[in-house]
């Protein structure tokens, strides 16, 4: 998942393909075999490219009117005629063109060198052995945690980590699609009864190699499986069913032997018997919290329903692919502002960046690596090839069915076993393993830009190194200026030269023209901070922050332009409160006191939780109490907080009436809750104003009558405001809610 992983796997993958690419065009009958939904993969490389190169605002309007209007409302608010690409995120789109460019090497890889009957089992046992090392780390782990990752390293953004990674549904996913492949091994190891006394059958079997595979494969199916259970993963234990019903499928249709399923079936019951070692509570909870009838939370539909905006937004091309977490916080129907990297859900990730055609050509070469070999595979009677060929459907099934509820497929390591399995699937149904045989039923290639594939392959895997090396040094320059800053040790000269430094090894990162922005600012230095801005805004003009960082630098020349920024970075981060709150600050500083005070209030409706500290805002820019109360929403919490800091500034008479009259909110929330009942209740009794205190308890009374800590404090108020009978009255209705009240049988006695 990060920079410098990827950087590896990329490089290795590319760097791989190329070799393997210049040494058979190199020969003079080259042995390089046609591989099944490359061309779909190729053109979608190509359409990445597209997305990222740009084209003149005439030709975006005609693909994408919605990917036109969000650039005339952001960066042609300033006024600068330039052209556009298709993608709102050009480093993003790059990211991830050669992310899948590594996965199509690899893919191609899997195809071209597992035509080779031997490095065909070879790498078939080694990812069968991988799986079961992954698993005992993950079981360890688990038994073990300590709350990092392989014991050592810190979870700085915090998960649910199970095994190497910080997500147990990814953890899921990786053992969801190599589950299978030991299945396949564990079936085809299989010892049979060749007939003759069974006592000699028994002891022949544990003298051949191929009773310590299906030893080493059953050991591993089981661990991979147990495994996924404790990840409490639901959509991996789903998919995991999932995969080993289609597996049975397959074998039952293939052989018309009902008995391989009966087979599957024991084993999973074996499977279940060694997950209730460890417990079944902890999976049993895990889904009993679905929450309702389609195991989709508020927050996931939330999501999709606002997918599904972006997508019939933008039908066609999509924002471009890797900038759905950039033009999502357009769309957030959420009512608590996050920062959403992916959609939870891959199919609609695709729809949402790539549009109609990126998503029609990954499914095209889906439908062809599954047609054309599944052709092959009806003709096949090879057992090796059968099993490995079911296993290698099977998780692609499962890991295609979790991918509607997560992201698995663009987390790195599982989007590159997707294509291997992918690769994995056509070797299976194309390799043969007989002798005397040709090794594989795939046609060799005749294209004839077969001999520049090398050439263009060497170019992308330089592209790729210079692209990662730059984004590695520029975070190792960033991060310098940005640690020694905190520390002290670092001059603001300094600083400016080490983003200067980062920017220049980075071109396409906008973070770091928005941090030169603000140094040039600081420093007066009106011109060179707008243009910084500026190309901040151009390198990611979704970005709030951004858009009204620009338009505070030109509210002096023009206001009109300076507002409609304000308003675009409201637009495309809608759910912010801060930035309702910088337009408010804005708005307050031009004269127009009203319009602050409305989005002072939608700032303070969107994070109840910091009403103090947009009190605090809106005193340093001069409102008056009464303003301020107008500001805050008709929610109990907020004005609460405001009647708490006239208290503290010792206005008292009016502190009296808010704590009063932020009671009549409560009803506005999601549920009334005591403390706000207690924090009016103890302002008036600290003030000896019993009556008061007495009419805030009979509230609390009305809102939970069945709340014996309110009936406990509503009796002691009486006590104290010398009621006693009262008081009686109400230590007995505590004792009816709370029979063993000890405080309520206390005073009772001491009552008498």
């Amino acid at each position: 998942m990060e920079t410098w992983s990827l950087t590896i796997m990329e490089t290795l993958s590319l760097s791989a393909c190329t070799l393997f690419l210049l040494r058979e065009t190199r020969r003079t009958e080259p042995e390089i075999y046609e591989v099944p939904g490359v061309i779909p993969l190729l053109l979608l490389l190509g359409y990445m490219l597209v997305q990222v190169v740009p084209l003149p605002p005439t030709f975006i309007k005609l693909l994408s009117p919605e990917t036109y209007s969000l650039y005339a409302g952001t960066t042609g608010i300033t006024g600068a005629a330039e052209w556009y690409s298709l993608s709102i995120h050009k480093k993003a789109t790059l990211a991830e063109f050669f992310r899948i460019a590594a996965y199509t090497a690899f893919y191609i890889l899997t195809v071209q060198l597992l035509t080779k009957k031997d490095l065909f089992s070879k790498t078939v046992v080694a990812v069968v052995v991988f799986g079961a090392c992954v698993s005992i780390l993950a079981l360890l782990q688990h038994i073990f945690f300590n709350n990092k990752i392989f014991w050592i390293r810190e979870l700085t953004l915090g998960g649910n980590p199970f095994g190497p990674y910080v997500n147990r549904n990814h953890y899921a996913g990786l053992m969801e699609m190599i589950f299978p492949i030991g299945l396949g091994m564990f079936f085809y190891y299989k010892p049979y009864y060749t007939g003759g006394p069974f006592r000699a059958w028994i002891a022949g079997i544990f003298s051949r190699r191929m009773t310590s595979l299906y030893i080493l494969a059953g050991l591993a199916v089981l661990l991979m499986a147990t495994s996924i259970f404790l990840s409490l993963s639901r959509g991996g234990i789903l998919s995991l069913c999932l995969s080993l019903l289609v597996f049975g499928s397959v074998l039952v249709r293939k052989f018309g032997e009902v008995r391989k399923g009966v087979f599957i079936i024991l084993l999973f019951m074996l499977i279940l018997y060694t997950v209730g070692w460890f417990g079944w509570e902890p999976i049993f909870k895990r889904f009993a919290g679905i929450g309702d009838a389609v195991g989709v939370s508020e927050l996931r539909r939330n999501i999709l329903n606002d997918g599904m905006n972006i997508i019939r937004a933008f039908p066609l091309t999509g924002t471009g692919f890797g900038s759905f977490s950039d033009i999502y916080p357009k769309y957030s129907s959420s009512p608590v502002h996050m920062i959403l990297e992916h959609a939870h859900n891959d199919y609609l990730e695709l729809l949402a960046e790539g549009g109609f055609i990126g998503s029609l050509l990954f499914f095209w070469f889906l439908s062809s690596v599954v047609v054309s070999s599944h052709r092959v595979f009806m003709k096949r009677r090879n057992l090796f090839s059968v099993y490995l060929y079911t296993g290698s459907l099977a998780g692609l099934i499962a890991i295609l069915l979790h991918s509607l509820t997560d992201f698995n497929l663009h987390i790195g390591a599982n989007g590159l076993y997707f294509f291997f399995l992918a690769g994995l699937a056509v070797s299976a149904a194309h390799t043969t393993t007989g002798k005397g045989t040709d090794s594989t039923y795939l046609h060799k290639t005749r294209s004839p830009l077969l001999k520049y594939a090398g050439i263009f392959a060497a170019v992308v895997t330089l592209a790729c190194v210079v692209f990662n090396t730059g984004i590695l040094t520029a975070d190792y320059y960033g991060s310098a200026s940005g640690k020694g800053r905190s520390a002290g040790n670092i001059s603001e000269k300094d600083r400016r030269t080490s983003v200067h430094r980062a920017s220049y090894f980075d071109p396409l990162e906008s973070k770091y023209p928005y941090a030169l922005a603000g140094m040039e600012w600081s420093l007066s230095n009106r011109a060179p901070a707008i243009g910084a801005y500026e190309k901040a805004v151009r390198l990611t003009p979704t970005k709030g922050e951004y858009l009204q960082g620009l338009g505070w630098a030109l509210s002096g020349p023009d206001k009109a332009k300076a507002a409609r920024l304000f308003l675009a970075g409201i637009e495309y981060d809608r759910q912010n409160p801060a930035r309702y709150s910088r337009y408010a600050a804005w708005l307050l500083e031009q004269g127009d006191r009203e319009a602050g005070i409305g989005n002072f209030s939608k700032a303070i409706s969107l994070e109840v939780g910091k009403t103090r500290e947009y009190i605090a805002l809106m005193v340093l820019h001069g409102l008056s109490d009464r303003e301020i109360k107008l500001a805050l929403p008709d929610l109990a919490g907020p004005h609460m907080d405001f009647a708490d800091y006239l208290h503290s500034t010792q206005q008292e008479e009016m502190a009296g009436e808010e704590y009063l009259s932020s009671l009549s909110y409560i009803q506005n929330g999601k549920e009334p809750g005591f403390s706000f009942f207690y924090r009016a209740h103890k302002y008036y009794a600290e003030k000896k104003q019993f009556d008061k205190a007495l009419s805030v308890m009979q509230k609390a009374v009305a809102a939970l009558p069945e709340d014996a800590q309110i009936r406990l404090k509503t009796a002691q108020t009486y006590e104290e405001a010398g009621l006693v009978s009262r008081a009686v009255g109400e230590y007995k209705k505590v004792l009816i809610l709370d029979p063993g009240n000890k405080s309520a049988l206390k005073k009772l006695d001491e009552l008498k």
